[in-house]
């Protein structure tokens, strides 16, 4: 089973307020990017892709020292920029994340892998519920009902790509509540959360 990690940096990143792209804004010294490259580095995927676009030169000219895919996507939106990478590339089992989830470790992408392929389901969505982002003082922007439960969609997700992505397919829900599945970086907010957090981390 070939499994590939498409990272999503191409977006504008409005809500941060800055002149900046999100990506490349240093989090204790290290771009923000950087981290999750470094996560699925040493993970058990077998090729990672950057997804960039024009929105994104400097992420673009920043992942060049990798030795990583690159694909430049139109930078029409998630959705609309994920199809385009999975209509250019023969892939079977794709985990997607986007290039804002600094706290994300080696050991949570081989957890996500191992869950899906244990689900035996077409995709699968990473959530979490709603009173564990209000642990962290975290605002979700969108809130699903599932199963009676408040759901939250954390924006990673893995799916076979080997099937027909365009028709309905059985999807697996994996729960989790742990922070760096939690914070990914939006807002400057977001960014003082996880600095904060990974001061507190090398402090134990």
């Amino acid at each position: 089973m070939e499994v590939t990690c498409i990272i999503m940096a191409g977006g504008k990143s409005t809500r941060m307020e800055s002149h900046d792209e999100k990506t490349v804004i240093p989090i204790l010294g290290k771009p923000m990017i950087e981290y999750v490259i470094e996560a699925a580095n040493g993970s058990n995927v077998n090729q990672i892709i950057v997804a960039t676009s024009s929105n994104a030169p400097k992420t673009s000219n920043l992942i060049k020292k990798f030795d990583l895919e690159i694909f430049e996507t139109a930078g029409e939106g998630y959705h609309e920029d994920l199809s385009q990478i999975l209509e250019n590339f023969d892939l079977e089992i794709v985990l997607i994340i986007s290039g804002d989830f600094p706290l994300i470790s080696s050991s949570d992408i081989n957890r996500i892998i191992t869950f899906h392929e244990k689900s035996k389901k077409f995709s699968l969505s990473v959530m979490a519920r709603v009173e564990d982002f209000e642990k962290f003082n975290l605002k979700p922007t969108y809130v699903m009902d599932y199963q009676d439960q408040k759901l939250v969609p954390v924006g990673i997700n893995v799916i076979d790509g080997r099937k027909n992505t365009k028709e309905w397919q059985e999807e697996a829900i994996m729960l989790v509540s742990e922070p760096q599945f939690l914070i990914n970086v939006n807002t400057k907010k977001d960014l003082e959360i996880v600095e904060k957090y990974l001061i507190e981390s090398k402090k134990e």
